[in-house]
Formats: C-alpha cells, sequence, structure tokens
C-alpha cells in the first residue's frame, strides 16, 4: 500500500513538474518581449500621421519603395518641432499615411550615413467610420453577418453556413419588411466601408512619387481568399451593394461644392542640380508629375533629391477640403530643368609672369580665374592677367571651369595660392650727392646706393628686391665699393657730372637670393664750381751777391701754387732759404708755395763759393794767365834740354 502510494506522490510531481516547464517557455518568452528595447518611441498617431520623439543626436526616416527597391526617405527640416521652451528639437512627425497600416521608420547618427539605420515597426491608428444602429436584433444580425466578412480560409465554412442558415430564413425576412430595410442599409455601409478601403489602397500616399514600404499585414487574407463564388448570392448581394455604394458616392459628390479651377502654371523661384524651389502663392498646394500623376502635394513648392540635368514637370492647384468641396482642378504643368552637376575643381594656378603692377597666371583650357587680397571674396574674370595691382604686394589666386549659371551649378574652385608683385624699383636712391647740385672744386663727398628692399632681412619665396651693381661718371664702369656700397670722391676740376649707379632686381626661390637680368640705372646730375677767389701776399728779400725771383711782395691766389729761383753772382752760392722765418731746403735753387691759403715771407742769403790771394797795388796783370805763361815757358825749356843732350850723343 505504501508503494503505491509512493508511486502515485511521484507521479503527481512529474505531471506537476512537466505542467511547470510547459507554462515557462511562454513566460520567459514574455519577459524578454517585456524587456526588449525599442528602437524608437512613438509621441502620437492619428489614422493618416505618426509622431516619433526625437532623440537628441539622432535623424528619422521612413522606409519607401524606390525603383521597386527598398529604401529610406528621410525627414525634412520642416517635419522637426521644437520645444518652445527649450528650442531643442523633441518630435518629428510623417504624414499622408494609410490608415490602419504598419510603416517602417528608421532612425541614425546625424551626419553618419554609412552608420547602422535601428528600426522599429508602427501601425497608424483605425479609420473611424459611423454604422447606422440596428433596428432590429434580427437586422442587425443579418448586418453584422454581412459586414464582418470572412478574414480568413479558416473561417470560409462559417460563412457557408451562414448563407445557409440566411437562405432557410429568407421568407421570415421578406415578410419582416422593416428588418429588411435595416439589412439593407446595413449591407451598404459595409460596402462603403469597403470601397473606402479599397480607394485607400488604390490612392497609396506617396512621398515624391515613392510609396511608403508597408509592414507586412498580420493575418490578412488575400482577394482570392475572401472572394465568393461566381454566381452565388452573395455574389449577387456585393454586386448590389457596389452599385448601392457607387450611387451614394455620386449623390455625395453632387452635394459638395464645385471643385476650385484651375490657377496658372507654377514660376521657378530657384532651382540647383538636385532641387526646385516653385514660388509660393498663398491657398495653393503643388506636386511634381511623374508619368502624368501628380505626387504628393504640399505648400511649400519645395522638391529635393532629383537629378542633374533632368527636365521635371510640376503642377499646382487650389487648397481644399474633401468634406466639403471636389478635388481642385490642376494647373497646366511646367517643365523645369535641373542644373547640370558642378565642374570638378582644377589644380591650383601657376605663374607666367608678373610685375610691378601685374601678375599673369598660367593659362587654363576653358578656364576662369579669381583674385582676393584678403583670400575671403574672390573677383573672378575670364583673362588669366590681372593689372593694375599694388607693387610688392601678396594676392591670392584660384581658377575653376567656366559655368552658365543658367544651365549648371557654380564650378567648384581649385585651392587658392598667393603670389606677389615685384617690389618696385622706385624706391632705390643714391644718397650724399644731391641731384643738380653745385659744389666748389676741392669738396669732398661719400655717395652711397641703397636699393629698394634691400631692407628685407626675412625673405619668403617670391620676395624680390634691387641691389647696386656698378657706378660711374659718365665714361668708365666701376664695380668696386667700400663698405655699404659708399663712393668717397673728392670734387677737383670744374664742370658738369653725372654720377649713374646700375640696380639689378634679384627673387627670392629656393631658399636664396638670384639675380633676374633686369637691370635699372638712378643717375644724379651735378656740377662742380671754381672755389672764391683770395688775395695773400709773398714778400721775397735776399741778401745782396745775387736775386731772388720773383722779388718784393708778390700778389698770390688762394689755392694756386708759386714758385721762386734763387741766381748767386759769380764766385757766390746759395748759402740759406727761410720761410716764414724758419730755415727749409732749396733744391735746384728753388722752392715752391702750393696751394696758398696765407700770407709768406720768402728770403735768401749768397755767400762766396771759395777764397782766392788779392793782388799787388797797382799790378794790373791777370793772375791766372801769368801763371799760364809761366808753365808754358818751363815746357819749352825743358823741350831744348832734352833735345840739346841727344844731338850730343
Amino acid at each position: 500500500m505504501e508503494k503505491r502510494k509512493s508511486r502515485l506522490f511521484a507521479v503527481l510531481l512529474m505531471a506537476v513538474f512537466m505542467m511547470t516547464s510547459v507554462f515557462s517557455v511562454p513566460a520567459n518568452a514574455y519577459a524578454a518581449e517585456e524587456t526588449k528595447k525599442v528602437n524608437i518611441e512613438t509621441e502620437s498617431k492619428t489614422e493618416n500621421s505618426i509622431t516619433l520623439k526625437v532623440e537628441k543626436g539622432y535623424e528619422y526616416a521612413i522606409q519607401i519603395v524606390k525603383e521597386d527597391k527598398p529604401d529610406w526617405k528621410w525627414a525634412e527640416a520642416s517635419q522637426y518641432i521644437e520645444d518652445q521652451n527649450t528650442h531643442e528639437i523633441v518630435k518629428v512627425t510623417f504624414s499622408e499615411l494609410e490608415a490602419n497600416r504598419e510603416y517602417v521608420f528608421g532612425k541614425r547618427a546625424k551626419g553618419n550615413t554609412e552608420g547602422e539605420v535601428l528600426t522599429e515597426i508602427i501601425k497608424t491608428e483605425v479609420e473611424k467610420t459611423e454604422t447606422p444602429a440596428p433596428k432590429t436584433t434580427e437586422s442587425t444580425t443579418e448586418a453584422t453577418t454581412k459586414a464582418t466578412e470572412p478574414a480568413t480560409e479558416s473561417t470560409e465554412p462559417a460563412i457557408e453556413s451562414t448563407e445557409s442558415a440566411t437562405k432557410s430564413t429568407e421568407p421570415a425576412t421578406e415578410s419582416t419588411e422593416p428588418a429588411t430595410e435595416s439589412s439593407t442599409e446595413s449591407t451598404k455601409a459595409s460596402s462603403e466601408s469597403k470601397d473606402e478601403v479599397k480607394t485607400t489602397e488604390e490612392t497609396e500616399p506617396a512621398l515624391n512619387g515613392e510609396k511608403p514600404t508597408k509592414a507586412p499585414a498580420k493575418n490578412q487574407p488575400s482577394a482570392q481568399d475572401v472572394a465568393p463564388p461566381a454566381g452565388s448570392k452573395e455574389s449577387e448581394s456585393k454586386e448590389s451593394e457596389s452599385k448601392e455604394s457607387e450611387s451614394k458616392k455620386e449623390t455625395e459628390a453632387a452635394l459638395l461644392e464645385t471643385a476650385a479651377a484651375a490657377p496658372v502654371k507654377p514660376e521657378v523661384e530657384s532651382r540647383t542640380d538636385t532641387e526646385v524651389r516653385l514660388k509660393v502663392v498663398e491657398g495653393q498646394e503643388y506636386a511634381l508629375l511623374s508619368d502624368g500623376k501628380a505626387g504628393t502635394w504640399n505648400d511649400t513648392g519645395v522638391f529635393s533629391d532629383l537629378k542633374p540635368d533632368t527636365e521635371y514637370s510640376f503642377v499646382t492647384r487650389m487648397k481644399y477640403d474633401p468634406s466639403k468641396a471636389q478635388e481642385s482642378v490642376m494647373s497646366e504643368a511646367a517643365a523645369v530643368y535641373t542644373k547640370g552637376a558642378a565642374a570638378a575643381a582644377p589644380a591650383a594656378p601657376g605663374i607666367a609672369k608678373r610685375t610691378e603692377t601685374s601678375i599673369s597666371l598660367a593659362p587654363l583650357e576653358n578656364g576662369e580665374y579669381g583674385i582676393s587680397e584678403t583670400g575671403e571674396i574672390f573677383a573672378w574674370q575670364g583673362s588669366p592677367e590681372f593689372t593694375g595691382l599694388k607693387a610688392g604686394t601678396e594676392y591670392q589666386f584660384k581658377t575653376r571651369i567656366k559655368y552658365d549659371s543658367e544651365t549648371a551649378m557654380e564650378s567648384i574652385a581649385s585651392d587658392s595660392i598667393m603670389y606677389q608683385t615685384l617690389v618696385p624699383f622706385e624706391g632705390s636712391t643714391v644718397t650724399g650727392v644731391v641731384m643738380d647740385g653745385s659744389y666748389v672744386s676741392g669738396t669732398k663727398l661719400t655717395a652711397a646706393a641703397v636699393g629698394n628692399g634691400m631692407d628685407n632681412v626675412n625673405p619668403v619665396e617670391g620676395d624680390s628686391r634691387w641691389v647696386p651693381r656698378t657706378w660711374n661718371w659718365g665714361q668708365k664702369a666701376f664695380n668696386s665699393w667700400k663698405d655699404n656700397y659708399t663712393i668717397p670722391f673728392t670734387l677737383v676740376e670744374v664742370g658738369n657730372y653725372r654720377l649713374s649707379v646700375d640696380f639689378e632686381r634679384e627673387d627670392y626661390t629656393g631658399g636664396a637670393w638670384k639675380a633676374s637680368g633686369e637691370v635699372k640705372t638712378y643717375t644724379i646730375p651735378f656740377k662742380v664750381t671754381a672755389a672764391p677767389v683770395t688775395q695773400y701776399t709773398i714778400t721775397a728779400t735776399s741778401n745782396g751777391n745775387g736775386t731772388i725771383n720773383p722779388q718784393g711782395n708778390i700778389t698770390a691766389e688762394q689755392g694756386k701754387d708759386y714758385t721762386f729761383t734763387f741766381t748767386p753772382n759769380n764766385g757766390y752760392k746759395v748759402s740759406k732759404v727761410y720761410v716764414d722765418g724758419y730755415e727749409v731746403k732749396a733744391e735746384n735753387n728753388k722752392y715752391t708755395f702750393k696751394a696758398i691759403n696765407a700770407n709768406h715771407t720768402i728770403s735768401v742769403t749768397f755767400e762766396q763759393a771759395r777764397k782766392i790771394d788779392s793782388p799787388k797795388t797797382g799790378d794790373n796783370m791777370k793772375t791766372t794767365p801769368a801763371i799760364v805763361l809761366l808753365v808754358v815757358s818751363a815746357a819749352l825749356l825743358l823741350g831744348v834740354f832734352v833735345y840739346g843732350r841727344k844731338k850730343n850723343k
């Protein structure tokens, strides 16, 4: 007995365990579903719109069908809504959707076009329809049966069964007129509801001509699944309902206001290669035609994501309230071409030539050229030569391909490059000598040549300067300079002169100054005049026994040289010469005063050349002839004596 109880208890435990296992799986799945993180939160939704909560740093889109492929249509700025207090974007609205349909929404980080798109499926609200209240229970049942046609294949037997029941109670239905009328009205309401759904499906909302992707409908039967058999009473009933619905629509349309007349075709306000903006007229809305049909209507007149250099047709109509008026008539279509895409940027321009006031760039085929002194705003022209520039000034240059602003977008400009006009020769000077100056003979001067740009101690690529090379007085050129390009000289001869200095331009390139070969000359004309005449006196004297020439008081002019000659008497010689009281040496019995600039004195003394005995008183014979005669006589006597001895032998 105890064994049987133990076995029974074990079986019960096993059963409890199995039941717990079975029910725990859905519970766990439900918990997992509950903890699943929602990628996109819904703020609110209606039958034809869904508003999403915006997470900071993200942008939102709805999935559409583009060229038979799913794609994303990202919300425009006008769809985002700001908080009035914080002015931060808090939500985004997608409108013109279909009621009771699921749509796929996505979000991604702003600016990250290649990033992951997080998705969420959200369904719009069910469309609200008014159904007439049934008059009797019987008619209500019949209306309910017809309005709720089978949704799945599994309900077909129930439908057939209901149809059978309807047939069996046909006489009662015919005899009860109020119930039949009620059933008919209910049938009409059901038919109208179906027609509205059908119309909604046919006129599915579009975004710029593109259809939003619907999420797969759950448990939705196809038309074939719910189509009644041909020739059946149900089929005939549906045909009757359809005719009644169309008749009702025609009646309702007749009661609406007449459709507004077509306005004039829209005008273009602006256009780019991917966007067209139409001029907005109050009370009108605009659409893009595709295959002759209007796409989504908007009142902004802005159409984006278009193709470059492509023709599009746009229409407009008056806004209307579908509940009060018939659909407005569309205007005549306006054909608009988008502009061609911008041409790619060429390379930065090279330089062909430059002067002190102009820069010529290397030519670019079908190009145009821009210049800017600040680098902010560029002035464009068709010629690569820029004239009337400031000397020694840097400018920035760009190039781009020529374009027609009416048919194409502005071409993309190249990178900018900087070029500098040459330093002008003006400013190079020669100092120390006055232009057209007059100088007195004997003046000493020092001329200095200074080239423009020589004070540039920190040169950069493209700088220029002028450097002195040679100088001359009008005949021979010299390239010898003293320190800092100076020329010391003394003016002597009276006359007109021209001091010329040749300067050569040097350019700083490759980290060094290099001669360009361009030479310019700076010339200074001036003259030298004689100094004012100042007279001085030279007093010349001698002590006798000779003369000094010139002698006496001689008038001398300043700056001139004067020479005095000493002539001693026979037997005398120059002894001493004194100038201004000081003994000086005289050469060849002469003395010269050079560049007289003061009064002077000069005196000379003579002395005998040698001493001789004085002759006796009364003796008038000259001493020298007597001596000569004596010598001759002695010679004759000696000759006679020598001859006599030779003869005696």
